[in-house]
């Protein structure tokens, strides 16, 4: 899997499950993505103070 900026992969099986695997990984990443940015959007000290 590519994991530098603007990477690529691809992924090519007839197994079903393998595919439904990538693409809930997929989907894991990207919610992952959403929280490190709302987290970033927070002053430094909101940590402390939840």
């Amino acid at each position: 899997r590519g994991r530098a900026a603007n990477s690529r992969c691809i992924l090519i099986t007839s197994d079903a499950k393998l595919q439904a695997r990538e693409e809930k990984n997929i989907n894991r990443e990207q919610i992952m993505r959403n929280a490190l940015q709302l987290i970033n959007q927070k002053p430094p000290n909101w940590f402390q103070e939840e």
